[in-house]
């Protein structure tokens, strides 16, 4: 049984892919029926839409531009991620995801395209997102940004996806650090790390990207964001790797006893990451995957261990997806 009403339809292995994006690609060109239909089937199926519309950047890779096809690791989380702003919206009650992620599993990607697809589809859809520093929010040229990422992403969307009237120029502001889709009002809007920030707005689902990151922590700024944005939204996501063992994040990883969705991203799921890949327990290198064992003897002998994609060197927790953990909220909601 598909997972998604659409996931049988595209190609999972990204040659074959990319090949498919082309054919459906032209045919939309000439056949309007075809082109709505597909249309309508991006914007039912978060999966399929990444599939056949998203792409990702790594400058550190030889292919540097990648069609986004979800990992099976990553399908889950995604359409957790995106159900939980339909349940939220629809109880009015909050609803808090925390993303507990490797480095390099596609995260950031993932949500920023959970939300570039609703900005296209739902009316007044608002969507916030708030990182370590405003540096790292919006820049016209830093592919590290946030909005840099968004405004690529809807820059390699076919043409006939866009909203009508749409201009880059006239529509996303560098200063306001946002992006209007002026045929239904949605918005995408950055904010700097501020005690104060979201304060006064509303959204329909705020992200705290790199919560856990040691500017965060530092000084109690992460538990003034939070602070700050119990109002803003019913849907706040955390997302990070652990970078430190202490700060809202890190705590709320660890709290089991609160309502809400701890996701995990762990490298030793990727079908890449994890392939041939050990990990260090009691001085002793094992490997990550049982029809992998027994380790090599050249490694056994050598004290060689390969932990590709570690964000840390203390091991990622392994927990389930959809497992209850939340965010701290303010005890006034």
């Amino acid at each position: 049984m598909s997972i998604t009403p659409f996931y049988d339809w595209y190609p999972k292995e990204p040659a074959e892919n990319l090949r498919w994006r082309r054919r459906v690609r032209e045919r939309a060109m000439v056949d309007l029926r075809f082109r709505h239909g597909l249309y309508d089937a991006c914007m039912e199926d978060v999966l399929f839409f990444m599939a056949f519309g998203c792409w990702a950047f790594d400058p550190r890779a030889k292919e540097k531009v990648k069609p986004f096809i979800p990992w099976p690791h990553q399908e889950s989380v995604f359409l957790a991620m995106d159900r939980a702003i339909d349940e939220s919206e629809a109880s009015e009650r909050p609803l808090d995801v925390i993303l507990d992620k490797s480095r390099a599993q596609g995260g950031t990607f993932g949500y920023l395209w959970i939300d570039l697809r609703r900005w296209l589809r739902d009316p007044m859809f608002s969507a916030g997102y708030v990182t370590r520093n405003e540096m790292l929010v919006d820049s016209a040229t830093d592919a590290d940004t946030l909005f840099w990422k968004l405004a690529w992403g809807i820059g390699r969307l076919p043409w006939w996806m866009l909203p009508a009237g749409f201009d880059m120029k006239k529509h996303r502001s560098l200063s306001a650090h946002s992006i209007l889709n002026p045929a239904n009002g949605a918005t995408l809007v950055g904010y700097s790390a501020g005690q104060d920030v979201g304060a006064g707005g509303r959204k329909t689902v705020f992200t705290v990207d790199e919560a856990g990151a040691r500017d965060f922590v530092s000084g109690g700024k992460d538990e003034a964001i939070q602070e700050s944005l119990h109002d803003v939204s019913n849907c706040i996501r955390m997302v990070s790797a652990r970078y430190v063992d202490s700060g809202v994040f890190h705590n709320a990883c660890e709290d089991r006893e609160h309502g809400g969705i701890h996701l995990v991203l762990d490298w030793k799921e990727n079908p890449v990451h994890g392939l041939n890949s050990y990990v260090v327990r009691g001085g002793r290198a094992e490997a990550v995957k049982a029809e992998e064992r027994p380790l090599p003897s050249f490694a056994a002998t050598n004290g060689i261990a390969r932990a590709a994609g570690a964000a840390t060197s203390r091991p990622t927790p392994v927990i389930a997806p959809m497992t209850t953990v939340s965010a701290p909220r303010s005890a006034s909601r």
